[in-house]
């Protein structure tokens, strides 16, 4: 098989190599055994800008850990990933975050961005619990969205 790869900018401008290979390059690629989550994250922490860094730092040890084993535990991935991968989607959609509804809706975008749709609505309701916040619309948490302009939560019109 043909191995190319593309690089890709996605939101918050971390760079992503995707790389097509073979089927056994994939499976080494999910061993994920010897990674140390709490390095990749404490890294990627080091790259947030002063003013919000602390409030990442609080978030993530508050809701992060506890959001990546509730999607974890699931096991209920719509494709394959490595758990490096989990994590670097999660805190991809975390970037400039102030605060924890903000948090909240990164975390149900980036971590739960892989699942099937009856289990990100679990997920989503599980989040808000969690932070101790209601979703504008409970009946349809997936519509939640934050304006990071405005500072102000909003809901999707379903």
């Amino acid at each position: 098989m043909k191995r190319k790869s593309l690089l890709r900018k996605p939101l918050g401008g971390i760079f992503i190599l995707v790389i097509h290979a073979s089927l056994g390059v994939r499976e080494r690629l999910k061993s994920d055994e010897d990674t140390d989550i709490k390095a990749v994250i404490s890294s990627w922490l080091q790259q947030q800008p002063d003013d919000v860094r602390h409030h990442l730092e609080t978030f993530i040890e508050d809701f992060f850990y506890k959001a990546l084993e509730w999607v974890l535990k699931q096991n209920d991935f719509v494709v394959d990933t490595t758990l490096v991968g989990v994590v670097m989607n999660g805190l991809s959609h975390l970037v400039d975050v102030h605060n924890k509804f903000q948090f909240a809706v990164g975390l149900l975008r980036g971590l739960g961005s892989n699942l099937p749709k009856i289990s990100k609505e679990t997920f989503a309701k599980e989040l808000f619990s969690w932070i101790g916040e209601v979703a504008p619309d409970p009946n349809y948490p997936l519509n939640t969205y934050y304006n990071n302009g405005k500072r102000q939560a909003g809901q999707l019109q379903s």
